[in-house]
């Protein structure tokens, strides 16, 4: 090889014009690359700041109304244990009180007073009878004597009627004398019908779910799509799984996503309703909360191409 082909050879096959060419089109690159890719990082983190703040507000929102909706169905009750001598009075005009009790709100399915010894004075059952209301007294008088012993409101845990789909609940309170002495017990079994209608008009996106869990981890009352809608409907307990996520996690932990009560992946979050010792759960499938994530991201594509495209011609 003579010289000049040496030279020819070793002379580079870019010019410098070539070599200015690429390196603009290749910082326009890293540009578009580095700014849409930090834009899709924060954009992606900023929605999900909003929607587990969103989720927040739906729980707040279900969990005052539930402590509503209970202190509405306490508030009578609580009224009328108040009325000093109460478990005294002739059955007759406990009967005409109790009657009127029932009256301030159909959620009650049956009150009765029992004096100081735990003994059956008067009682209303608007829709029980006979039987019915001898074995509602007979199942509840345990609770009566704790009352007595204790001199303090109780709370029974929840049941289900399967008979009526029906959620309830007893509530039972001390009585007092003139002398604001232990004189006795007032009962009621309340409906927690109200519930469901919490539940179905909480908003909780296109395809999230909310539920109530009770102190035995026993789900309440949930979200039902048409098909459940006239399925009957039993007490199920929480999977341990979610329930140590959602429930007993560590609240340092902000974002809970986990499998959800209809297996799917979900961000979840959960609100205590002290009054009663519930939890309130609200799920949202993650697939709907990236959602307009992906369509971010999408247009970013297409926008960033388009700008490597420009760049590149």
């Amino acid at each position: 090889m003579t010289a000049p082909s040496l030279r020819q050879a070793l002379r580079p096959s870019w010019s410098l014009t070539q070599f200015i060419q690429f390196g603009l089109v290749a910082i326009a690159v890293l540009t578009v690359l580095m700014v849409g890719g930090s834009l899709t990082v924060l954009s992606y983190q900023a929605h999900l700041d909003e929607a587990w703040q969103l989720q927040q507000a739906r729980v707040q929102t279900a969990v005052g109304d539930i402590e509503s909706h209970l202190n509405g169905l306490q508030y009578p009750f609580n009224y009328f244990s108040k009325v000093r001598g109460l478990s005294r009075i002739d059955p007759d005009v406990q009967q005409r009180f109790l009657e009127g009790l029932t009256r301030t709100n159909h959620a009650y399915e049956a009150v009765a007073i029992f004096d100081r010894q735990g003994e059956f004075r008067a009682g209303v059952t608007p829709y029980q009878a006979g039987d019915a209301e001898q074995a509602f007294l007979i199942s509840h008088r345990q609770m009566v004597r704790r009352v007595l012993s204790r001199s303090e409101q109780l709370l029974s845990p929840v049941t289900l009627d399967t008979d009526r789909q029906t959620l309830l609940v007893t509530i039972a309170t001390p009585l007092y004398d003139a002398s604001d002495q232990l004189d006795g017990v007032l009962l009621a079994s309340v409906n927690l019908e109200g519930l469901n209608g919490i539940i179905a008009q909480t908003p909780v996106g296109r395809n999230g779910s909310i539920y109530i869990v009770d102190r035995r981890q026993l789900i309440l009352t949930q979200t039902r799509n048409v098909d459940e809608t006239h399925q009957s409907f039993q007490l199920e307990r929480l999977p341990n799984a979610i329930a140590s996520r959602v429930l007993y996690g560590d609240p340092a932990h902000q974002f809970k996503i986990y499998q959800g009560l209809r297996g799917q992946s979900v961000l979840g979050v959960a609100a205590l309703v002290y009054s009663v010792g519930w939890y309130v759960v609200v799920e949202l499938p993650v697939m709907e909360v990236y959602a307009p994530v992906g369509r971010l991201m999408t247009m970013m594509l297409w926008t960033g191409g388009g700008a490597i495209a420009i760049a590149i011609a």
